[in-house]
């Protein structure tokens, strides 16, 4: 586990494989109502040369989204889980 430094003095605690991922973005503390988020900001350029504010991206999404993108299950895998399932209750309520 490793730390990524916020603002105002908090830290966010990563996986190892997940460091470098995050770590190349400058991320700070924002408040929400009951709880601290990392968050950065995405910025884009306009064509006079200024730039300006585009959208907040939370780390935790982040996370979630290179997770999922590790294995993302084929149609098969998931037409299996579904018979699975399917044939788990099955055999729970005594049909099979």
């Amino acid at each position: 586990m490793k730390k990524i430094k916020l603002t105002k003095g908090l830290e966010a605690i990563v996986d190892d494989d997940m460091f470098e991922e995050l770590n190349q973005w400058k991320w700070y503390a924002r408040k929400g109502r009951y709880t601290w988020y990392a968050t950065r900001k995405v910025m884009e350029k306009l064509p006079n040369g200024r730039w300006r504010h585009k959208k907040l991206v939370h780390m935790h999404r982040e996370v979630k989204r290179c997770l999922t993108s590790i294995h993302k299950p084929t149609i098969a895998e998931l037409l299996m889980r579904c018979r699975f399932l399917s044939a788990n209750r099955i055999n729970a309520f005594g049909l099979l």
